[in-house]
């Protein structure tokens, strides 16, 4: 399984969070930070992925909207084929 990190513990922006994953994942220059294309871009991954995300908390601690809508498009997509999966890690991980 191919493993990526991201950190946005820096912002509580949610375009800006779907840019550093959209960039942790390596998807398309196309790829338009908002939810539809995340779950678009998700959609086209062609082997088992896994994203440790950190920084999460600062997210759900200013938009917690926001938080809930990114994490469940996230977590939609690990019911697919290919794998995927989503580790929400501690500060001290």
């Amino acid at each position: 399984m191919r493993t990526v990190r991201v950190d946005t513990g820096d912002t509580g922006d949610r375009r800006e969070v779907l840019v550093r994953i959209g960039q942790a994942l390596g998807f398309p220059g196309h790829y338009g930070a908002n939810l539809d294309a995340l779950a678009d871009c998700l959609g086209d991954l062609t082997e088992p992925t896994g994203l440790e995300w950190s920084g999460w908390q600062t997210l759900q601690a200013d938009d917690p909207s926001a938080f809930g809508q990114v994490v469940l498009v996230l977590d939609d997509r690990t019911e697919q084929e290919p794998a995927f999966a989503v580790w929400l890690l501690d500060p001290a991980d």
